[in-house]
C-alpha cells in the first residue's frame, strides 16, 4: 500500500500542476511555523455525513460510539496563516466555481474530521467555520483524519460564481465521491428513493438529503400564514427583503411557534433529563438552571434560546444590556417583544443571505433558515418540509398581493 495520501496524476492540467507546485514550495521553505499547535480553525467544505460501520472501523477501529450512536464526519480546510493545508488548492477559490470535477478532486484531498454529534446543535454544513484538532508527529501532521471540536461560526456561501466558496454551493448531499456515485442528492423538493444511488446531476439549486432517513410529513399551511407574511413585509425591519425570503422566514415562524411571539420551549425539565442521561454537562446545566425564565429557555416566533450564553436569545439580551439571571422580568419582556424579535431576525437573515433583496426561491430560503439558523434535530428532513411550506406560503401570499 502506498504511503502517499494524494493521487497527483488526477491534476493533469499544467495550471493545476503549477498551482500545487507553488504551494508546496512556499510550505517547504517555512521553518517550524506551527510550534506545538494541534488545534486550528477550519472551513467545512462538505456537509456532515454519516460514516458506515465499515468506514468508521477502518479509521479508528470503532464502528459506533460506545453508546451505540452513529458516527459522523465532514471534510474541512484549515484556514489562517501557515495553514497545514496551504500546499493544497483551495476549493473555495472562485476560480473553481465552473469546474465541478476539479472541485471534487480538491475536496477529496482534504482532511476528514470525525464527530459524534450531528443532531445536537453542533451539526456542520459546508461553509461553516469550525475548530478542529489534528495529530502531530515531529514536524509533520496527520492530514488524513482529525477531530471536530466545536462550531465557531455558521456561514452560508453565496451561489454567485465570483464569491468565495461559490463552488461548494452546487455540490449537494453527503460526501461520497464524484457525481453519479453519491447517495442522497436530488433537485429541490424531490427526495430520491431511499437506498438508491442518486443519478440527478448536481446543481446550484439542489437540496441535501440523507438517504435512509424518511422525509418528515409535510406541514399544513396555517390560515394565519399569509397575514404574518404581510406583517413582515410591512415591517420597516424587513424593508427590501425579497418575497421568497419572507416566505422562508414565515414558514419557520409557523413551524417553531405557530406565530405566537410569547411561545416558550426547550424546558428546564428537558435539560435536566439530558443531564441525568449524561448528554449535558454539569457546567451547562448550571447555566440553564440560572438563566431559564419560568422553567423555559426558548421564546419568540423563532424560539431563540436564552439559556446557553451562545444562544440567539442570549445575544439579544446581551445587546440590550439585560441579564436573565438578575433581571428575569426585564428579560421576559424583552425576549417576547415583537419589535425586538423582528429587528433581531432581520439582522440575522441579512448575515445569512448576502442576496437578501434578490433571493428568488422560497424553498431554498425555508431550507437554509432551518439548517443554518434554527438547526433543529433532524434538520435535513425538517428543512425540506419547511422549504415546501415556504413555497406554499409564497404562492398564497403572491396570489393575495396580485389581486
Amino acid at each position: 500500500m502506498s504511503g502517499e495520501k494524494y493521487d497527483w496524476t488526477t491534476f493533469s492540467d499544467y495550471l493545476d500542476s503549477l498551482d500545487i507546485y507553488g504551494n508546496t514550495l512556499r510550505t517547504s521553505m517555512s521553518s517550524n511555523a506551527y510550534m506545538a499547535k494541534t488545534r486550528f480553525k477550519a472551513r467545512a467544505i462538505t456537509d456532515m455525513f454519516e460514516l458506515t460501520p465499515i468506514s468508521a472501523m477502518a479509521i479508528d477501529g470503532g464502528a459506533t460510539n460506545v453508546d451505540g450512536s452513529k458516527r459522523w464526519a465532514f471534510k474541512a480546510r484549515i484556514i489562517g496563516e501557515n495553514s497545514p493545508h496551504s500546499f493544497l488548492p483551495d476549493p473555495c477559490d472562485p476560480a473553481f466555481s465552473a469546474d465541478e470535477s476539479a472541485t471534487y478532486r480538491i475536496i477529496a484531498m482534504h482532511t476528514t474530521f470525525l464527530s459524534t454529534a450531528a443532531d445536537s446543535g453542533e451539526n456542520v454544513t459546508r461553509g461553516d467555520i469550525v475548530v478542529v484538532e489534528i495529530d502531530r508527529s515531529g514536524f509533520s501532521y496527520d492530514l488524513e483524519y482529525g477531530r471536530f471540536i466545536s462550531i465557531s461560526a455558521h456561514e452560508n456561501p453565496a451561489k454567485t460564481g465570483a464569491t468565495a466558496c461559490s463552488s461548494l454551493v452546487g455540490l449537494m448531499g453527503g460526501w461520497g465521491g464524484a457525481p453519479g456515485l453519491r447517495r442522497g442528492y436530488a433537485s429541490a423538493g424531490v427526495a430520491p428513493a431511499v437506498g438508491t444511488l442518486g443519478t440527478t446531476a448536481p446543481c446550484a439549486r439542489c437540496i441535501p438529503f440523507k438517504a435512509g432517513q424518511p422525509v418528515q410529513k409535510s406541514y399544513k399551511m396555517s390560515g394565519n400564514a399569509p397575514a404574518f407574511f404581510t406583517k413582515l413585509k410591512n415591517s420597516p425591519h424587513f424593508a427590501g427583503f425579497s418575497d421568497a425570503l419572507l416566505a422562508g422566514i414565515t414558514a419557520n415562524a409557523q413551524a417553531e411557534s405557530n406565530f405566537s411571539r410569547t411561545a416558550a420551549g426547550d424546558s428546564l425539565k428537558w435539560y435536566e433529563k439530558g443531564h441525568s442521561d449524561g448528554r449535558i454537562s454539569l457546567k451547562k446545566i448550571k447555566e440553564v438552571r440560572a438563566r431559564n425564565l419560568d422553567g423555559d429557555c426558548s421564546f419568540s416566533y423563532w424560539q431563540t434560546n436564552i439559556c446557553p450564553t451562545s444562544g440567539g436569545g442570549s445575544s439579544i439580551l446581551k445587546a440590550l444590556g439585560i441579564d436573565p439571571v438578575t433581571d428575569k422580568a426585564g428579560a421576559k419582556a424583552a425576549i417576547t417583544s415583537e419589535d425586538t424579535q423582528f429587528r433581531f431576525m432581520a439582522q440575522k437573515m441579512k448575515q445569512l443571505f448576502p442576496n437578501w433583496e434578490t433571493e428568488d426561491d422560497p424553498y431554498v430560503a425555508g431550507y437554509i433558515i432551518t439548517v443554518k439558523f434554527e438547526r433543529p434535530t433532524h434538520y435535513y428532513e425538517k428543512g425540506r418540509s419547511r422549504g415546501a411550506l415556504a413555497k406554499e406560503i409564497f404562492g398564497a401570499a403572491t396570489a393575495i398581493t396580485s389581486r
